[in-house]
């Protein structure tokens, strides 16, 4: 729902619970439009699906409401059509997302600690990648080296 001031009106809250309806099927429309350009779109897409649906029902708090393990799905699945920018709807409803999102999301790493030496890029929790040959890596890991093996037309297998 939108934001109103701690001292709106009954009338006021009304008016942006019926503002906050109306963006949501504004957004519904859009959304639907767009999944129905590809056939299929909604069976392969169902977490957009029931974003539409909920959309429809509940306006533009659906978003608020979506559980956060799927905002992230939501937001590829939603990222990966095209998307115009001259769609100011599902524009705001990708924004509306990635807010909802960054809510949600906890830090992943602890916050880096003052060190004696900052320009020493030492961690004590660190992975090192390096590069080796074909044969090296078959050596060192016999069951996946075999796995990709791809074989080109006009030459035997190995």
């Amino acid at each position: 729902m939108p934001s109103t001031s701690p001292q709106a009106t009954p009338a006021e809250l009304a008016r942006a619970r019926v503002a906050d309806r109306v963006r949501g099927q504004l957004m519904q429309a859009a959304l639907k439009e767009l999944l129905d350009q590809v056939r299929g779109a909604r069976a392969a897409l169902p977490h957009l699906a029931a974003l539409e649906d909920a959309l429809g029902r509940r306006g533009a708090a659906a978003v608020a409401e979506v559980p956060p393990q799927w905002l992230g799905r939501i937001i590829t699945q939603l990222s990966g059509l095209p998307l115009r920018d001259d769609d100011p709807e599902l524009q705001d409803l990708l924004s509306r997302l990635c807010t909802a999102l960054g809510r949600h999301q906890q830090p992943t790493a602890p916050a880096p600690q003052e060190d004696a030496h900052p320009s020493d890029f030492h961690d004590p929790v660190c992975l090192e990648v390096r590069e080796i040959s074909h044969s090296a890596f078959a050596d060192e890991f016999p069951t996946q080296a075999g796995r990709h093996r791809v074989t080109l037309p006009g030459t035997p297998p190995t």
